[in-house]
C-alpha cells in the first residue's frame, strides 16, 4: 500500500500530506522533499498543524510523521504501523521526526 504512495511522492518535486492507515492505527505523513520551493516548504510547515487538527476532528488518532525523501515513506509508516510492542497509551499526532540528519 506504501509503494504506490511512495511512487507517486518521489513523482512530486512539492510538500504534500497523505494519511495512512490500517485497521485502528492511522499515520499522518508530512513529506516534504529538500527539492521543494522553499515557499512551499514554509507553507506546508504552517499549515501542518491545521492539517493535523482536521485529521483529529474528523476522529482519526493518527501520529505524525515526517519525510524528505519518498523512499523513507515504507520504514517511516511501517515503523508506526506495524508496532508489535505492548501498547502505550495513544497520544495523537505524536511527532516522530524522520531519521534522516537536516
Amino acid at each position: 500500500e506504501t509503494a504506490r504512495i511512495r511512487d507517486a511522492l518521489s513523482a512530486l518535486d512539492a510538500p504534500r500530506f497523505v494519511v495512512v492507515k490500517r485497521s485502528e492505527k492511522a499515520v499522518l505523513v508530512f513529506y516534504c522533499p529538500d527539492s521543494a520551493p522553499i515557499k512551499q516548504k514554509m507553507t506546508y510547515s504552517t499549515a501542518k498543524q491545521t492539517f493535523s487538527g482536521l485529521v483529529a476532528e474528523k476522529g482519526i488518532q493518527a501520529t505524525l510523521v515526517d519525510c524528505r525523501d519518498a523512499s523513507e515513506l515504507d520504514s517511516s509508516v511501517a515503523g508506526v504501523l506495524d508496532e508489535t510492542a505492548v501498547e502505550k497509551a495513544h497520544v495523537p499526532l505524536v511527532h516522530k521526526p524522520s531519521t534522516k540528519p537536516s
